[in-house]
């Protein structure tokens, strides 16, 4: 296929017709195409296409029940905003219950929410790959191609299955992209972001400001700290959990990740 030029009009006519045609054709002339409207549509057609097995215990039908259920009740934005950051809930997240309930006020339809999630996930998805691709050359060669595919396929669009995680780790990673590579200081909101999408992102946040503050970066201490961390699961937890009381009760509803068989997992 060769390189082609489209306005923005044209590829939405073939992506009306031809989503996948569309979406080759896209990836095709990525370097040349700065819009991000195309990619948006293509991420939207993959999450409306998205298909989950009713009684698979996935992240993603919990959430498609959620709506459901959401939708039914009409609850009001103060009652379900109250009841899922009480003590006794186990949410810490804004960002999935928030969307979650405003997809709720039109439609109980779980293909709406989630191409709505995966246009969130593949804003970030696709400005990455852009970014690694504009520092290609204009002609990849069959290294590069593959080169590209790996790094797409680290975190791919499809993780929206797990769209809390997935969606905080691509915002995350992004925002890394920009201060590294692009030298860009916008970088620092995309790295705190994500604890609003996955409260456990906190924990890289803090581990990627103790590395910025480090007054030295020897890459191999910090190897060698990597490599421990597959130690973890020999800690002394009991004496974590000691300490994990003394924070806020909403904050305590995550200990069950203090648990001994979770940290050997």
């Amino acid at each position: 296929m060769k390189n082609t030029t489209f306005t923005k009009q044209q590829f939405f006519v073939l992506w009306l017709i031809n989503p996948f045609i569309s979406a080759l054709m896209l990836l095709r002339n990525m370097k040349g195409v700065s819009s991000m409207g195309p990619y948006l549509l293509i991420s939207f057609f993959f999450g409306f296409s998205f298909v989950m097995a009713p009684n698979s215990g996935a992240d993603s039908t919990r959430y498609a029940q959620e709506l459901k259920q959401l939708y039914d009740s009409k609850v009001s934005f103060d009652a379900y905003f109250s009841q899922i950051y009480s003590e006794e809930s186990s949410k810490l997240d804004i960002y999935q219950p928030l969307l979650t309930w405003l997809v709720s006020q039109f439609t109980g339809n779980y293909q709406w929410l989630f191409g709505i999630y995966a246009i969130v996930f593949g804003f970030f998805w696709f400005k990455a790959i852009r970014m690694a691709r504009s520092l290609l050359p204009d002609r990849l060669s069959l290294f590069f191609v593959l080169l590209i595919l790996l790094f797409a396929f680290i975190n791919p669009i499809w993780s929206i299955n797990g769209v809390r995680m997935w969606t905080a780790v691509g915002i995350f990673f992004y925002g890394l992209l920009l201060l590294h590579f692009m030298n860009n200081k916008k970088g620092y909101v995309f790295v705190v972001l994500p604890i609003f999408v996955h409260f456990s992102l906190v924990l890289a946040l803090a581990l990627y400001l103790v590395y910025r503050l480090l007054p030295t970066k020897n890459f191999l201490l910090l190897y060698g700290i990597y490599v421990l961390t597959f130690f973890i699961g020999e800690m002394d937890l009991g004496v974590i959990r000691t300490y994990f009381k003394l924070l806020p009760g909403f904050v305590q509803s995550r200990q069950s990740y203090l648990g001994d068989e979770y940290a050997e997992g």
